[in-house]
């Protein structure tokens, strides 16, 4: 809706629903065959599907971890433009209000085993012998109506204070109501608060790691809506946050120039990010859980009555929100031959960053690491297994130089040539939960070059001979990419420093030594170690550079009109395309699991070179 008020005033109005449903069920295959006889806890498996088997080193095996969620979002929003003499001034207000109605009817009841190598030292072997690290199993689940709201105003006024320099000015206040998820409607989620955890009311725990009956306040720690132990928060257990965004920008010639420009800008962003509020619902008092650290498939009993510590998913209740400042400053040239030169700075810092450490990583124990010890008796939080925290506490920041020459079409030809230099660096939990590490982000490409071009050949122009038909009309276009590869991280699969958690590092001596070309020791692996029982191995995140890019596209193309039938005009269109034009290989996948029959090996690549010709016509 587009009320016109008058030639300078304007007002744009919109109202809008969006809805969209997603439904999976497990495939038939993923049933229990007859006879199994790996047992159940909780027997909530009513769809009798077999347990997930993940086995380090291996894609995992199951039929769980479905989504079934209906999501619906009303949206009303308004803006106001008033133009002025040299002003354009806007301002206005957007509401969101979201609805997430959950169902968990795969959300863990059938199990999950955890094989890493911790009983034979070899991930594998320990799946076929039947020895787990863990298994988890969830009882059932309710299902859960999510609320949320988010407030958003702004204002904004673009200035051409004189004929030379232009400010853009603005600022927007973001209002997040619990969102994206916020509040249930049945108020069936709950979260775990640390310093609302004692350790005098902690159940008492066996050395086998279960829980004897009757011990402790099963509570520890989790506040509901209902029972929020003395916090001032509303049902969604998160309050609301104001984020204030200034925005500038400007844009100037010096001297009056036509040939030269300069702009530049900085704004503050913000967005709620992922959470995990629909989790909360799988929590205690609302359902229950069980975590089995070295274990067998059948080393446990159905309708067990043993109690084991639970994992719990929670979140910072201060829940601030990921905030990205953004800066840039370009310098451009016009130069001759239609042709402009820019060089820019552009970069970002981003605060708050969503991760989920698990706080309740028990410190490096070597008896946990030998077995001889249950991690869940010597955890920080006894009474529970993983505590997966949902908080924004990572950072990143991305900083670059790019130059860019661009040539406008013009007599039949158009190039771009584009190259950046940039560093992608951030600050994330590693080995140890409690701590963040420094390091480049899986983004960071240091360098990139590209070129595209598109060149009508200037031959027979005007002519209609049957050498003009045949050879003239031809267009050839290309693009080529050539970009740094990726980092990532090498890893082992077993718990040799006894936290209760995977995914740690090896120690290396020296550092990383490729083998370019050699797909079956792209790195050398004779510097990886695992750490010794009880420590973290010293290998820093994302130390191994992936290979490149170097790609080439290639269009050869032909247009040429005739009339078949009468008056009748026929446009013919024959087309080259030519992917990967030099066939390079391109790998893209690295076996980063120290011990595993892919470690330091290739293991995957783009599709080689792909040749496609077609014709198509027009009338």
């Amino acid at each position: 809706m587009d009320p016109y008020f008058s030639p300078t005033l304007l007002n744009q109005a919109t109202i809008g629903y969006s809805r969209n449903q997603i439904t999976q069920s497990p495939n038939s295959n993923g049933q229990r065959p007859a006879g199994l006889t790996i047992p159940s806890l909780y027997n909530a498996n009513i769809y009798n599907l077999i347990p997930t088997i993940t086995i380090s080193g291996f894609s995992s095996i199951g039929a769980q971890g479905l989504t079934n969620n209906t999501n619906n979002v009303y949206t009303w929003r308004d803006d106001l433009t008033k133009q002025l003499h040299n002003q354009s001034l806007k301002a206005g207000f957007n509401i969101l209000r979201i609805q997430k109605f959950d169902r968990f009817p795969y959300g863990g009841q059938a199990g999950s085993f955890s094989f890493t190598g911790s009983a034979t030292g070899n991930p594998l072997a320990d799946f076929l012998t039947g020895h787990a690290f863990s298994y988890v199993e969830q009882n059932n689940v309710s299902n859960v109506y999510l609320f949320a709201n988010m407030f958003e105003g702004y204002v904004q006024d673009d200035w051409k204070v004189t004929r030379n320099l232009t400010l853009n000015l603005g600022v927007r206040d973001t209002i997040f109501q619990g969102a994206p998820n916020g509040y249930d409607k049945y108020d069936r989620i709950s979260d775990f608060v640390p310093s609302l955890y004692s350790a005098t009311n902690a159940p008492t725990v066996t050395s086998t790691g279960t829980l004897v009956a009757g011990t402790g306040d099963p509570l520890n720690g989790i506040i509901t809506p209902a029972n929020l132990k003395g916090l001032d928060l509303p049902r969604s257990l998160t309050g609301a946050r104001n984020n204030i965004g200034p925005r500038v920008g400007f844009a100037w010639a010096p001297l009056g120039s036509s040939a030269t420009s300069v702009r530049g800008g900085y704004g503050i962003f913000y967005h709620w990010d992922n959470d995990n509020h629909e989790s909360l619902s799988g929590n205690p008092p609302y359902s229950q859980s069980a975590t089995i650290y070295n274990t067998t498939l059948t080393g446990f009993a159905s309708d067990a009555q043993t109690l084991f510590p639970p994992t719990l998913a929670a979140f910072d209740t201060r829940k601030l929100y990921p905030t990205v400042s953004q800066y840039s400053l370009t310098i451009e040239r016009q130069l001759p031959g239609s042709t402009v030169l820019s060089v820019s700075y552009v970069g970002n810092t981003a605060r708050h960053l969503d991760q989920t450490p698990n706080i309740n990583q028990a410190q490096p124990n070597a008896a946990v690491a030998a077995g001889t010890v249950n991690v869940n008796t010597v955890r920080p939080y006894k009474g529970y297994a993983a505590i997966n925290y949902d908080v924004r506490s990572a950072s990143a920041n991305y900083n670059s130089v790019q130059v860019d020459a661009r040539r406008h079409f013009k007599n039949g030809f158009l190039f771009e040539a584009a190259y950046t230099y940039s560093r992608s660096l951030g600050s994330q939990v590693g080995q140890n939960q409690f701590a963040n590490e420094n390091g480049p982000t899986a983004y960071d490409r240091p360098q990139s070059f590209t070129i595209n071009y598109v060149y009508d050949l200037p031959f027979f122009h005007g002519s209609r001979s049957l050498e003009a038909y045949t050879l003239g009309g031809w267009e050839v276009s290309g693009v080529s990419t050539f970009q740094s590869g990726t980092p990532v991280t090498a890893t082992i699969s077993a718990d040799r420093a006894g936290v209760g958690n995977t995914g740690e590092r090896p120690n290396i001596t020296g550092s990383v030594i490729y083998q370019h070309g050699n797909i079956n020791n792209y790195f050398s692996t004779a510097n990886f170690s695992q750490p010794a029982l009880g420590t973290f191995g010293d290998l820093g995140f994302n130390t191994i550079r992936q290979p490149g890019l170097n790609s080439t596209q290639f269009n050869l193309s032909k247009k040429a009109t005739f009339n078949l039938i009468g008056d009748t005009p026929v446009t013919a269109k024959f087309e080259g395309e030519f992917f990967n034009l030099f066939n390079h290989p391109a790998f893209n996948g690295v076996g980063t699991t120290v011990g595993a029959a892919t470690f330091g090996k290739i293991t995957s690549a783009l599709d080689p070179r792909n040749i496609a010709f077609k014709v198509k016509f027009s009338f």
